[in-house]
């Protein structure tokens, strides 16, 4: 007979009751468009602007996309006013020539600040103006000149991923261009890190490296979350068939060389023992040579708009990741919906899991399998990691209370620069 779980809301941490605080007038530029929040950049836009709204704060976001941006919002929520920013095309060879050759990172480079970007007294109608990633650093410059404060939230160190992507690219082509991005973000990096009011990084070693970059740099901590009013938490005691759930932007070179790896190494070794077992892979931009490796225990779903049915009918979530950064958002809502989890080191970084009780954590194919082995066999094990890794996110990771406390930077930005400017 299978236990109910109940979980509570812990109160959250808001520092200051909201309205003994000023309204702020909050501008937010992002290199891709936040609706609808799938993958891991757009959920961390999404949710945090949707709280500040709920907290009251006026929001803009304005959206500089490499593609054309869907400037949409959910129905029956607060929605920010919306605005989409020319941006650069690196389709023609003239192009490609002139973003390599630039000092710039390709996507700062196709960023450009122009199209009625404000100047003067007309930027300093905001209060905050938040840089959702360093691709977008460009448009800083008016704001800060300005005196507005600037907030840079990095959900990653640029440079770092594009060192990892040199050692994952398959070709010797694609090193080589790798190698010279870690040069360039390593540079941008620095730059846009000395000229930022603060910079929110999403964990830990995220803010050690910016502070090796810039030591005078001011960095916060402000991890990316899960949002708990519509992820409810489900009983995955009961086995449904021995489904596997890998979860992310499938054509990420990081993410497509873990799903080889589950494939090719991991997937074999525990269908020697468990037979039926298969995995699910959720995700956009799979390229062609994944999508062939397609069969009876796998599938690729491709790009979904609600992912919670997965996680839901899923018995295990596997993230076996060898290379990234950041915060894994996707753990993070395997968390959240009760799902026991197996992941590597790299992909629970950034994360404040402990080992064995959270998640099983494994980082050679054959512990890897072994873990999904002896979860798929023990009910008692999954049920009681999940319920702990639930009780993590309720503790740590709810957008509610992170937006919360992301808000006193906000406050105190704007208050070093009145300090400033008075």
């Amino acid at each position: 007979m299978l236990r109910s779980v109940a979980f509570g809301l812990r109160r959250l941490p808001y520092s200051v009751a909201m309205e003994s605080r000023a309204r702020l007038r909050l501008l937010a530029v992002s290199p891709y468009a936040a609706y609808p929040p799938v993958g891991g950049g757009k959920m961390r836009i999404y949710h945090l602007l949707q709280e500040w709204m709920r907290l009251g704060h006026e929001v803009t976001l304005w959206v500089a996309p490499s593609d054309e941006p869907e400037l949409e919002w959910s129905s029956g929520e607060p929605r920010p006013q919306l605005r989409a920013l020319p941006a650069l095309a690196r389709s023609s060879i003239r192009s490609k020539i002139s973003a390599l050759l630039s000092p710039l990172p390709s996507e700062v480079w196709a960023r450009p600040p122009f199209g009625g970007i404000p100047y003067g007294e007309e930027a300093r109608r905001f209060d905050v103006v938040l840089l959702m990633q360093a691709h977008v650093g460009r448009y800083a410059a008016p704001f800060i000149e300005a005196g507005v404060p600037v907030i840079l939230d990095q959900q990653n160190v640029e440079s770092q991923i594009s060192s990892e992507i040199a050692r994952l690219a398959p070709t010797r082509m694609g090193r080589a261009r790798a190698r010279l991005d870690v040069w360039k973000w390593r540079s941008y990096e620095r730059g846009l890190l000395q000229r930022v009011q603060r910079t929110a990084a999403v964990s830990d070693a995220d803010a050690l490296a910016f502070r090796k970059l810039v030591p005078s740099a001011s960095v916060t901590v402000r991890p990316s979350g899960a949002d708990l009013r519509s992820l409810k938490y489900v009983d995955h005691g009961k086995n449904r068939g021995d489904s596997l759930l890998m979860t992310g932007t499938l054509g990420y070179l990081p993410n497509l060389d873990a799903a080889n790896w589950m494939i090719d190494r991991i997937l074999p070794a525990v269908r020697r023992v468990r037979p039926s077992a298969r995995l699910v892979l959720v995700g956009a931009s799979a390229p062609e040579s994944l999508r062939r490796r397609a069969g009876i225990a796998v599938e690729i779903v491709g790009r979904v708009p609600d992912v919670r049915p997965f996680l839901e009918e899923a018995d295990l979530f596997v993230a076996p990741l060898r290379a990234g950064g950041g915060t894994r958002l996707k753990l993070l809502e395997a968390f959240a919906v009760g799902l026991p989890t197996v992941a590597t080191t790299v992909a629970s970084a950034g994360i404040a899991v402990r080992h064995g009780i959270d998640l099983a954590v494994a980082d050679d194919e054959e512990t890897f399998a072994n873990e999904i082995i002896r979860l798929l066999d023990d009910v008692s094990a999954r049920r009681a990691m999940a319920e702990s890794a639930r009780r993590l996110v309720e503790e740590r990771y709810d957008w509610r209370s992170i937006a919360a406390d992301y808000e006193n930077d906000l406050y105190d930005v704007v208050q070093a620069g009145q300090g400033r400017g008075g």
